[in-house]
């Protein structure tokens, strides 16, 4: 079984809303955690629907499915003073906690763990720590109130962004948001992670970090935020830092009756569609001018003819509920991935972020 699983469509919502302006703070989910072994998890990067993970106080940097939290690999860091990480298509780059002249960020091979590049930090204040890579460019900071944008391979600092890192040793972590083009960075002391204007380095949104004063690495996985804590917090986190927020209520076990439940969609309007497709989930088709990052082919559309169609309303706290429906005789392991189409009289409004689902 390859393609389609489930395809559930919701119609004829109607909402009556007004949309409120934006506020710097913003309201966040955390979708699921994954343990890690670490004791104080300090940096995280996303590889090619992987997770990374290192340790702060130890020498070693682990790889995990972040979906069924099985840890795929383990291998030995440069020193054992790792702060944040990033990957850049083929590497991985590991920041450490030390200053010039002593070489603190290095590049190294995810297959095999060899160390390729050590590197001094090409800045003189602080210590790096957060990590990013925007596609081009490297992302770094300095624990004292900059973000640096660094060529790569010339190692030159392109651009610097002073931000409010109120507290000592921030920002820590950094993630490249590519919806936005802008960058993500946790702040320890403050406990906030915000969103930065990736030009300004202006603060364009923020919400209190799950961590509290213990967040360290964050990472983006092309939809959804990624963070770690230090102390005794030895998970990660995904984080929806959108609205409205696709849920699942029950258990993928073959043969129960589950619901999904759309939360925070107070400000949507039109018809809802909630659809669910299995499959890698990036291979992306176009809807209207959007385009959903999930599979499309001859399976789903056949399954258009084998699904009932639900009406609902959304209610006044923002959430609507489909009728329970018995879940299709499948293999346990099996996965599948969930996102929301908002239909208006226009056409689509909006495309939320798809979820990755597996059976029990």
């Amino acid at each position: 079984m390859k393609h389609l699983v489930l395809l559930v469509v919701i119609g004829a919502v109607v909402l009556a809303c007004t949309i409120s302006p934006a506020q710097p703070t913003i309201p966040f989910k955390v979708i699921r955690t994954v343990a890690h072994t670490q004791g104080y998890g300090s940096g995280l990067a996303w590889e090619n629907d992987t997770l990374w993970v290192g340790a702060a106080f130890g020498n070693v940097l682990e790889k995990y499915d972040p979906y069924d939290g099985t840890r795929i690999k383990t291998i030995t860091a440069p020193n054992t003073k790792v702060r944040d990480l990033t990957f850049d298509g083929m590497d991985l780059w590991m920041a450490s906690w030390y200053a010039p002249p002593t070489a603190s960020i290095f590049t190294i091979d995810p297959i095999t763990g060899k160390v390729l590049k050590s590197l001094v930090a090409p800045f003189t204040s602080g210590h790096s720590d957060g990590m990013a890579y925007d596609g081009a460019t490297l992302w770094i900071t300095d624990e004292s109130n900059h973000i640096f944008q660094v060529h790569p391979t010339q190692w030159t600092i392109l651009a610097t962004l002073n931000v409010p890192a109120a507290g000592s040793f921030n920002p820590r972590g950094l993630a490249w948001d590519n919806k936005s083009h802008n960058i993500w960075a946790g702040y320890q002391s403050a406990a906030w992670i915000r969103k930065h204007n990736s030009q300004t380095g202006a603060i364009i949104e923020q919400f209190k970090s799950p961590y509290g004063n213990f967040q360290q690495g964050l990472t983006w996985d092309g939809w959804f935020l990624w963070a770690t804590g230090g102390s005794t917090l030895k998970h990660m986190s995904q984080i929806d830092v959108t609205m409205p927020f696709m849920e699942l209520k029950g258990s993928l076990t073959a043969n129960t009756n589950i619901q999904f439940e759309l939360t925070r969609a107070d400000n949507q309007s039109g018809n809802l569609f909630v659809v669910g497709w299995s499959g890698s989930g990036t291979a992306g088709f176009p809807v209207g001018s959007k385009t959903i990052p999930l599979t499309w082919d001859d399976f789903t559309i056949l399954g258009l003819q084998l699904v009932p169609f639900f009406s609902m309303v959304i209610d006044a706290s923002g959430t609507a509920t489909t009728p329970p429906f018995t879940w299709p005789n499948v293999p346990s392991g099996y996965s599948f991935w969930v996102c929301g189409v908002t239909l208006g009289t226009q056409g689509i409004v909006s495309v939320n972020e798809p979820i990755k689902y597996v059976t029990k």
